[in-house]
């Protein structure tokens, strides 16, 4: 199942404040995207670095 973003439609000329906060949104939304990838990054690392391969299972060659 694939998902979508809400869609927000706007008026014919949406006024600059509108704008303002759809801008300050989407740089909130990539802020958390990008808060995510280094926790998850992070989190791979500890895996690894305890012997686990990145879904959480004992690695094969024991490193």
């Amino acid at each position: 199942m694939e998902t979508h973003a809400p869609v927000i439609e706007l008026a014919p000329h949406p006024t600059d404040e509108v704008l303002a906060m759809l801008r300050d949104i989407a740089i909130g939304q990539s802020n958390m995207a990008n808060r995510i990838t280094r926790i998850e990054s992070r989190l791979v690392g500890l895996l690894l670095a305890n012997g686990l391969d990145r879904n959480g299972k004992q690695r094969e060659d024991g490193r």
